[in-house]
């Protein structure tokens, strides 16, 4: 039912299939595009992601600093030294300007209050106010000029981003960094190199340094802008900043000329210095701005916030590539500036040479050529990168995003909590909230980073889909328990449902939760808050056009049902970072095969059980599995692979290196099959666990498996049930074991190898120093062959667990294999369920129990032990120290057996389960075993149940006396199950 989902009891059948379906169906796009064409940043072994990171913010806050400091020393030197108030005003204040226009955009989008005022106001109030308010020597009055171009921002963000490597984005940190790169700085350069020119003079070296650094800022500004919301590495930063020196180079460098160039004329007097205005340059500047806020407001459709800080952005730049919308306009945006730069160029050089005959003392061309040469250079040769570059990218067509992929860009952003950037795609590039089918879906996800988020979003959604916001209303209703109504309650709603919801798996622990259309909002929250660890699906149940939206990290997804699916949805598995995929019993053939192809490349885990794969299918996996770093554990069974596929899969393990557990149960595999997965054996150093059965292979095989376990380093496990082993592959099997330096478990169910096979077997117990567990149940070895294994199990330090389950074992075999746990010191559990021991046999293992300082558990389910055999038994459980679990289920105990054991059941020391189901016990004795269970120090529980018994359950409460109840409450318990 959709309520067992969060309770941790959903279960999804699965349906089986008749006809085969078309898995592959065409996708006119991608769901999940990138933010940005970056190539991936190789990454550096000796530096982790959180020092990266702290390097990283280190050195771009160096250079903010730096920035800062020389824009100090000129702001000081034009006003005492040089006497030039009003450049000096100009620039403190391109300093202070984009400070507070910024503060004053991150308070409009709730990231700043009036209390954080302060960072932006405090230098500046301390500097001017000493300036004017003191009496100051020269010398303080140059550092409190100097003061008022600091700012602690950079300060801040490294210091609340130092933990995590990257400041947080309620810091703002990236708009102060957009703001004083494209704004501040250039300005700054253009005001400090304008100033250069009028001294007629080479620049001092505070000077140069301030240009430098303004030209550092503004190219990595740029960047920022341009890709606004992409994940960069450190060398991807600097690499792509460096891109962006030519046009940022030429525009302030053509600014400060043209600045220059037309500015009044006049005589080269102090006088004529002093009046440093340049009319035109101002009129340029205020008619870009105006354009360029008039171009952005033509494209917004909503809200206007951000748009004139973005206008004063582009006086710079480009219109930033993070904006489908604003990115198509960006190559000929470049052309025009370009083409706007060389006209204004030799309209500035035109008017000079008109006047320059009436103007003999004021002769500048001739100044910027000879003492300014390298600036003039730079500028040229940057125009003639910037020209290059603009009319080739002018031809090529940038492609349109889809709805689909502003989507994504927009559903990142949310994740993220990155308000700002999801405003902008909503009001620029039209973005939406998603809501498929009416079911807001990106409204949980917003709400699950924060209330800000989810409220700003709620406003798109009402414009755009007022029925999924009437449906996020009743929803909310139906978790509040009454009617919701305005944004308070919306709030309101939501904590309480997060607060059940985080409640709910603490106290269950439920990491299962099951996806349908009745559950994916409380699914996208519960992935939201990081409590999925398994998403069961049901494709039969789901709206393949809803899935994509779920927005989760998801470590593992088991997939049922089988219906025709697109490869976005496949897309959409990868985005989730899904580690583990079981998709099984579809039938869908070689499809399927393909259709994972992208899953396996990410995954660790791929379970495709029972989905009739054969060799061409097993051909397409391979090749995903040798590109494949990920995968570790891989489940093919129940699959027709036979021995073509066979040598196929051995040849992508040996080329893919990394597979640790290898799972073929049922796969029609032969001695042939076999020899080709020897051959992977031996060349995957990390093979550990390798599962064969229900196959095949034969004595045949089992030789050419038996020489690559000896000689390998990893292999544990090794599992050949049903595999048709005789004493022929017992023996390879046994002389592997005995050069084996890994083995640890090796399992022979259902192999009939008789008493002689376990002869054979047991020479590999001698010899082998790794073996912890054999399994050799159904394989009649009877008595005869219980004494072989016991004689090699007496001398065995390695051994913990024997499996002998059905193989004809009476009380003589027991006794041999009692003498073995006596003797032994590594065996903790012996299984010898389906035999039959009777009373005799359980006395003796009784007496093994008593001696043995290592037994754990012992289970001797269906053995015809009686009431004797329970006395016996009862007294060695009061005499052991170690014994924990005594099975017992399907025997001939009864009344009699039951008294035995509850007056030495308070006195035993480790027993904690004791397993009575079906045997001969009625429902009177019941009272009696609870009395006993509760008297005993361990608190152990027993299961008791009479054939053909009603349900019942029996719990002992923890701080009372025995009472009848529904649910087993903390204590010891006597339960009543079902027969």
């Amino acid at each position: 039912s959709p309520h067992s989902v969060c309770t941790g009891t959903h279960t999804t059948p699965t349906r089986a299939m008749t006809e085969a379906s078309p898995l592959l169906m065409p996708a006119s796009t991608s769901l999940l595009a990138t933010d940005s064409s970056l190539p991936p940043e190789p990454a550096v072994p000796w530096v982790s992601d959180l020092a990266a990171g702290r390097l990283q913010m280190m050195f771009f806050t160096s250079l903010a600093l730096f920035d800062m400091v020389t824009d100090g020393l000129v702001f000081a030197d034009l006003v005492l030294e040089k006497q030039w108030p009003v450049l000096g005003g100009c620039l403190v204040a391109m300093v202070l300007f984009p400070q507070f226009l910024t503060f004053a955009f991150l308070r409009a989008n709730g990231q700043k209050s009036l209390a954080n005022v302060w960072q932006v106001a405090l230098f500046p109030v301390l500097g001017f106010g000493a300036f004017f308010g003191r009496d100051l020597t020269r010398e303080w009055q140059k550092v409190a000029l100097f003061a008022t171009c600091l700012s602690p921002v950079p300060l801040i963000n490294i210091i609340s981003g130092w933990p995590h490597g990257k400041p947080p984005l309620a810091t703002g940190a990236i708009w102060f960094e957009v703001a004083e790169g494209l704004i501040e700085a250039p300005c700054s350069a253009v005001i400090t190199l304008y100033a250069c020119f009028l001294t007629r003079k080479v620049p001092s070296t505070s000077f140069l340094a301030s240009i430098v650094a303004s030209f550092g800022s503004t190219a990595r500004a740029v960047d920022k802008l341009n890709q606004l919301g992409a994940q960069r590495g450190f060398w991807n930063e600097v690499k792509y900043a460096l891109a962006q020196l030519p046009d940022v180079m030429l525009r302030i460098i053509f600014l400060a000329t043209f600045a220059f160039l037309t500015r009044p004329f006049g005589d080269g007097s102090d006088e004529d210095l002093e009046a440093s205005k340049s009319y035109f340059a101002c009129l340029l500047i205020v008619t870009e701005f105006v354009s360029n806020l008039a171009y952005l407001l033509a494209l917004s459709p909503v809200k206007k916030e951000g748009l004139t800080l973005l206008s004063a952005s582009m006086l710079i730049g480009h219109p930033p590539d993070f904006s489908s919308k604003l990115s198509r306009g960006r190559n000929s945006h470049r052309v025009m500036r370009l083409s706007q730069t060389v006209v204004l160029a030799w309209a500035a050089v035109a008017l000079q040479l008109m006047s320059q005959d009436a103007n003999k003392k004021d002769d500048r061309i001739e100044m910027l050529m000879d003492d300014y040469y390298l600036f003039m250079m730079l500028m040229i040769s940057s125009a003639a990168v910037v020209a290059i570059r603009g009319f080739i990218e002018l031809f090529l067509e940038r492609r349109k995003q889809t709805k689909q992929e502003m989507a994504s860009k927009f559903a990142a952003a949310t994740a993220k909590d990155d308000i700002i950037l999801a405003r902008f795609l909503a009001q620029v590039d039209g973005a939406e909230v998603p809501a498929p089918a009416h079911i807001p879906l990106g409204l949980v996800q917003a709400y699950a980073v924060s209330e800000l988020s989810g409220s700003d979003q709620m406003d798109l959604l009402t414009q755009s889909n007022p029925e999924a916001v009437k449906h996020w209303y009743d929803f909310l209703s139906q978790v509040y328990g009454s009617e919701v109504v305005g944004r308070e309650q919306v709030r309101m709603a939501f904590r309480k449902w997060k607060k059940d919801t985080q409640v709910r798996h603490t106290t269950g622990g439920f990491t299962d939760y099951g996806l349908t259309m009745t559950t994916m909002m409380e699914v996208q929250l519960s992935a939201s808050l990081g409590h999925v660890k398994n998403l069961i699906v049901d494709l039969d149940q789901l709206d393949d056009e809803v899935l994509p939206y779920l927005q989760a990290n998801i470590p593992k997804m088991t997939v049922h049902g089988f219906r025709p699916l697109r490869f976005d949805i496949i897309e959409w598995m990868v985005e989730c970072q899904v580690q583990s995929l079981e998709w099984s019993n579809v039938q869908g053939g070689d499809a399927i095969a393909k259709l994972v192809a992208p899953i396996v490349r990410k995954a660790g885990t791929l379970v495709l059980r029972g989905n009739c794969i054969d060799e061409e299918g097993v051909k397409h996996l391979c090749e995903t599995i040798r590109e494949s770093e990920t995968i570790q554990d891989l489940d093919l069974s129940f699959n027709p692979l036979e021995a073509l596929g066979a040598l196929r899969l051995s040849e992508a393990i040996a080329a893919h290196q990394s597979l640790r557990i290898l799972r073929l149960h049922g796969t029609a595999l032969d001695p042939e099959a076999a020899r080709h997965l020897a051959g992977a054996i031996k060349s995957a150093p990390l093979l550990e666990h390798v599962e064969m059965q229900s196959n095949g292979i034969k004595d045949e095989g089992v030789s050419s498996l038996s020489e690559a376990i000896a000689g390998s380093q990893s292999m544990k496990l090794i599992d050949l049930t049903d595999c048709y082993v005789a004493v022929a592959g017992v023996k390879h099997l046994s002389e592997a074991m005995s050069k084996s330096v890994s083995l640890g478990t090796v399992v022979l169910m259902l192999n009939k190898i008789g008493a002689e096979g376990a002869s054979v077997f047991a020479e590999g117990i001698r010899a082998s120093t790794t073996i912890s567990y054999i399994e050799l149940s159904e394989n009649v070895i009877g008595d005869e062959g219980a004494g072989h294994l016991s004689e090699a199990l007496k001398t065995s330090t390695s051994v913990a667990c024997v499996g002998l389950r059905d193989n004809g074992i009476g009380p003589d075999g027991v006794e041999k294999l009692s003498e073995a746990i006596k003797k032994s010191g590594s065996i903790m559990h012996i299984l010898l369920q389906d035999n039959h021991i009777g009373d005799r046999g359980a006395r003796v293992l009784a007496e093994a129990i008593k001696l043995s300082t290592t037994i754990q558990t012992v289970l001797l389910d269906n053995n015809l032990i009686g009431d004797e055999g329970m006395q016996d038994l009862s007294q060695a459980l009061q005499k052991s120290e170690t014994i924990v679990t005594l099975g017992l289920q399907w025997n001939e105990i009864g009344n009699d057996g039951i008294g035995h054991f509850c007056k030495v059941l308070p006195y035993c020391k480790s027993i904690r389960t004791v397993d009575l189901q079906y045997n001969q016990i009625q429902t009177a004795a019941m009272e009696v075993v609870k009395a006993s269970a509760w008297r005993c120090p361990r608190q152990p529980t027993v299961l008791l149940a009479e054939r053909e018994q009603p349900v019942q359950l029996i719990s002992q409460a923890a701080d009372g006396p025995p009472q009848m109840t529904s649910m087993q409450a903390s204590g010891p318990s006597v339960e009543y199950v079902a027969a």
